[in-house]
This record gives structure tokens, C-alpha cells and sequence, in this order.
């Protein structure tokens, strides 16, 4: 047996001894919300003056997705109605996205994650414009995994028809997820 297959047996069993489970490095901190948090506690490390609020379709067992914004009395009709999107997985937060603003706070999360992870993946991906005129919508996606934690940032630039119609308002966010968990696996 190597010295790394001991080793291995050593942790097992300490673990069974213990009790303790080798735990994943996985985790992220993001806008006062922590991965592994039941909706209660999203709910309590909120500001205030927002709230969780389910999304009625859940159609995979275990995964639940919400939306924590204004309550459905206080909305203004603007972005700051929204405070982000939340994901669970078996009760325990797993996902959380949230858009920022694409003039201000885009480039400072670009620059802190190349500093911090280095070059992402980056993939462009267009969608169809439905509206008059067709055409195409365009984001450009940034992707990185550190740690077992997969962090997004996405830009859509502005788009305008051919006659220069605004189609679609710039936009940005930024999304953190943990790379694995028990509800996706088949």
C-alpha cells in the first residue's frame, strides 16, 4: 500500500471514529447570502426590506428556485425591486444570481476574478429578438470554477434594430453556484 492509499484509510477512519465527514471545499459568500443557507436564513441575512419568494413550477424533486425582491405591496416597477435570484437545493441554498449595474460594477468583478482565478472561459451566446425588426440578442459569458464554486459574469451590450430602435437595454450580472450538488445528479 503507498504512503497516499495509508494516508487515504487513516482520514476513513478517523472519520468514522469521529463522526466527521471529509468536507467540500465548496462554498461562496455572495450580497450577505451564504451557500448551504435554508431559505429561514436567506431570509433573516436579507436587508430588510426584501423577501423570499418561491417560483410555483419546481420541476426537478429536491431544487426550488426563488426570486428575493420587494414585497408584491412595495413594487416600484424598477430594477431595484429585485435583490437577486436564489436556488436550493434538498432546503440548502446552492445558487445566487443577481444583476449589476453594466457602466459601474461590471468591470471591478472582471478585474477582482482575473486577479483572483486567473483567465476564464469565455463563450458568447445569442438568443433570437423577437420583437419588431428580428434579429439577434447577444451576451457575452465569463466563466470561472475555484475551488468548486462556478462564478459567471455576463454582459449584453445594448442592442438596435437597423433603424436604431433601442431592442435591448445594456445589461450585466453576476452568478455563483456551487459546481456540484445532490439535485442535478442522475
Amino acid at each position: 500500500m503507498t504512503n497516499s492509499a495509508r494516508f487515504k484509510h487513516v482520514v476513513f477512519a478517523l472519520s468514522l471514529v469521529t463522526g466527521a465527514w471529509p468536507v467540500s471545499a465548496q462554498e461562496f459568500e455572495a450580497f450577505h447570502l451564504k451557500s448551504g443557507m435554508t431559505a429561514e436564513q436567506v431570509q433573516k441575512a436579507l436587508p430588510s426590506t426584501y423577501e423570499l419568494r418561491w417560483d410555483k413550477q419546481q420541476r426537478v424533486p429536491g431544487f426550488a428556485t426563488g426570486v428575493v425582491a420587494k414585497p408584491l405591496s412595495d413594487l416600484s416597477g424598477d430594477d431595484s425591486d429585485i435583490y437577486a435570484m436564489a436556488s436550493f437545493c434538498n432546503g440548502r441554498l446552492v445558487t445566487v444570481s443577481r444583476n449589476i449595474d453594466a457602466d459601474t460594477e461590471f468591470a471591478p468583478y472582471l478585474e477582482k476574478w482575473l486577479r483572483d482565478f486567473g483567465q476564464p472561459k469565455v463563450g458568447v451566446r445569442t438568443e433570437p429578438w423577437t420583437g419588431p425588426g428580428g434579429g439577434e440578442v447577444v451576451t457575452v459569458e465569463f466563466d470561472w470554477v475555484h475551488d468548486g464554486v462556478k462564478y459567471m459574469l455576463m454582459l449584453t451590450p445594448e442592442g438596435r434594430s437597423g433603424t436604431g430602435e433601442l431592442r435591448v437595454s445594456r445589461g450585466a450580472s453576476v452568478i455563483f453556484t456551487l459546481e456540484k450538488y445532490s439535485c442535478l445528479k442522475k
